[in-house]
């Protein structure tokens, strides 16, 4: 739970609760420190991006291309101009 990185914990009902956590925040902190070398250094990257158009009308056509194997090895993000 992304709570327990920031040491807070996790207010869910039930078995699904969990108390903030030292060690993952001592994780967190470590692991972000490294990740952000890595990103700068070029050992790790992010997916290429496909941008698509067409707002939330066309998420839909956007999760059948991966569904089909159209897309692939990218992040499609589909901006969505709420307000505008």
């Amino acid at each position: 739970m992304a709570n327990t990185l920031l040491g807070e914990p996790c207010k869910l009902d039930g078995v699904y609760g969990r108390p903030s956590a030292p060690e993952h925040r001592e994780f967190a902190s470590h692991f972000f420190r490294l990740a952000e070398r890595w990103l700068a250094e070029g050992k790790i990257r992010n997916h290429p991006l496909e941008i698509r158009t067409g707002g939330l009308e066309s998420v839909d056509s956007g999760l059948q291309d991966l569904r089909d194997g159209v897309v692939r090895g990218k992040k499609l993000v589909v901006p969505l101009n709420v307000g505008a």
